[in-house]
C-alpha cells in the first residue's frame, strides 16, 4: 500500500489543477512545475498496475492513449507557420496533464484499499475547490461565478462532472458515507448553479436521470433493481426540482433562458448565445476551407480574440485542419466505445468476486465516472473545446473507471517463476 509521502506530489499537483484560475502566471498553470516530477515518479507504478488490469480495459486504454499521442503530434506539426507558436502548448499541456493524472491514479491504486483512498483524496480536493466558489466572487462576470477556474463555463462543465460522480456515489453508499458524498453533491451542485452555465445544467439534469437505470441494471437481483430504480428516480427528481427552485435566486439569467425554452417562449435557434456561436462556427468553417490540411494552428485564437470555437469539432477543424478533425472524431468514437464496453463489462463482473466491481458500493463511482465522461463530451459541443483547464477532469473520471478494472490480488506478492 502506498505511503502517505507517495500521495503528496500528486495531491499538490491536483490542487493546482483544481485552482487554475488563481494559480496561473501569464495564463500558464503553476502545475507545469510539478509535471516532470509527477510523470517520472508515478510512471513505473502505473505500468505495474496496468499489467494487472483486465485485458480488454488495458487494450482500450492503450488505444485511447495512441490516439491522444497522435493528436498531440499533429497539433505540434500545425504550429509551424501559426500566428503564435507558443499557443500550441495549451492543448498539448491539457492532454499531458490528463495523462499525468491517469498515471498517478493508477500508480496509487495498486490495491483495492489504495484505490479508494486515491479516489477519496481527489474528490475531497475537487469538492473543496468547488465549495469556495461563492467566496471567490464573480470576478467580472455579473451574476455568473468562475470559482477557482478561469471562466463560468469551465466551472459549470467541471462541477457538472463532479456532481454526477457524487450523486451516483451518494445513492449507492451506506448512510454515513452517503452523507459525506451528499455533502460533495451539495458543493458541486451549488457551484453548478452559481456558474449559470445553461448547457452544463441541462446535461447534468439529463445524465443524472440516466444514471438511475444504469445503476439499477447492474443489479443481478431484478427485485432489488426495481426497488432501487423507484427510490433513486424519486431522489433524482426531487434534487432537480430543488435545483430548479433555487436557480432563479442564484442565476436569474440562466433561469429565464431555460424557462423560455421549456415554455416555448423562445426558439433555441434565435437565442443570442446560440446565434453568436453560429457566427463562430461559420468563421471556423471558412478558416478550415482556407487551410484544409493544417488549419490555422493548434491553440490559435479566433479573429475576435475568442480562445476557441465553442464546439470541439469545429475547433479541431479550424485549428488542425481536416486531419485533426478526423483524429478528434476518432477520439470521440474510442471514448464512447470505452464507456459502452466498460458498462457492459461491469454487468458481467458484478458477480465475479475477484473484481472490484463485485462490491455494490463501487457501482456509484463506476457509473458516475462513465456518465461524467459522457457529460464532458456533450458539453464540449457548445463550450470549451477540450480546453487545458477542463480536460484534466475528463481524464480524472477515466482514471477512476480504469482503476476499477484492476484485479483485487495483491500486486506486491511476486508470482513464482517456473
Amino acid at each position: 500500500m502506498p505511503k502517505l509521502s507517495q500521495y503528496l506530489p500528486f495531491a499538490l499537483f491536483y490542487i493546482l489543477v483544481c485552482s487554475v484560475g488563481i494559480t496561473s502566471l501569464a495564463e500558464i498553470s503553476l502545475s507545469v512545475a510539478l509535471f516532470p516530477l509527477v510523470i517520472y515518479g508515478y510512471a513505473s507504478g502505473a505500468y505495474g498496475t496496468a499489467l494487472r488490469m483486465l485485458p480488454g480495459a488495458r487494450r482500450l486504454m492503450l488505444a485511447i492513449l495512441a490516439i491522444v499521442l497522435t493528436m498531440c503530434a499533429w497539433d505540434f506539426v500545425t504550429a509551424f507557420g501559426a500566428d503564435s507558436f507558443v499557443r500550441v502548448f495549451r492543448p498539448l499541456y491539457g492532454h499531458a496533464t490528463g495523462l499525468a493524472i491517469v498515471l498517478s491514479v493508477l500508480a496509487l491504486s495498486r490495491t483495492e484499499a489504495a484505490s479508494r483512498r486515491t479516489r477519496a483524496m481527489c474528490l475531497v480536493i475537487l469538492a473543496l475547490s468547488l465549495a469556495t466558489t461563492y467566496f471567490v466572487g464573480p470576478r467580472g462576470y455579473s451574476d455568473r461565478f468562475p470559482g477557482l477556474f478561469k471562466h463560468p463555463n469551465q466551472l459549470g462543465l467541471i462541477s457538472a462532472m463532479a456532481a454526477l460522480i457524487f450523486f451516483n456515489m451518494a445513492i449507492t453508499s451506506p448512510f454515513r458515507k452517503g452523507l459525506l458524498y451528499g455533502a460533495g453533491l451539495l458543493a458541486s451542485g451549488w457551484a453548478l448553479l452559481l456558474s449559470g452555465s445553461k448547457t452544463s445544467l441541462v446535461v447534468f439534469a439529463g445524465l443524472s436521470l440516466l444514471s438511475v437505470p444504469l445503476l439499477a441494471f447492474l443489479h443481478s437481483d431484478k427485485r432489488k433493481a426495481g426497488l432501487e430504480l423507484y427510490r433513486n428516480m424519486g431522489f433524482a427528481l426531487a434534487a432537480l426540482v430543488a435545483g430548479a427552485a433555487i436557480l432563479p435566486f442564484v442565476s436569474e439569467r440562466a433561469y429565464t433562458v431555460l424557462d423560455s425554452f421549456v415554455t416555448g417562449n423562445q426558439d433555441v435557434e434565435n437565442y443570442r448565445t446560440v446565434t453568436a456561436r453560429s457566427l463562430l462556427w461559420e468563421e471556423s468553417w471558412k478558416m478550415a476551407e482556407t487551410y484544409p490540411l493544417t488549419g490555422v494552428g493548434a491553440g490559435q485564437l479566433m479573429s475576435d480574440g475568442t480562445e476557441h470555437s465553442h464546439n470541439v469539432f469545429m475547433d479541431a477543424m479550424r485549428t488542425t485542419g481536416f486531419p485533426g478533425l478526423g483524429l478528434t472524431i476518432l477520439f470521440f468514437i474510442a471514448v464512447v466505445f470505452y464507456i459502452f464496453s466498460a458498462y457492459r463489462a461491469g454487468q458481467v463482473l458484478n458477480s465475479d468476486p475477484s473484481s472490484q466491481l463485485s462490491d455494490p458500493t463501487v457501482r456509484g463511482v463506476f457509473v458516475g465516472s462513465l456518465v461524467a465522461m459522457l457529460s464532458y463530451l456533450l458539453s464540449n459541443q457548445m463550450s470549451d473545446s477540450f480546453g487545458p483547464s477542463t480536460i484534466p477532469f475528463f481524464y480524472t473520471a477515466l482514471a477512476f473507471s480504469l482503476a476499477l478494472f484492476v484485479r483485487k490480488a495483491d500486486p506486491l506478492t511476486p508470482s513464482p517463476r517456473r
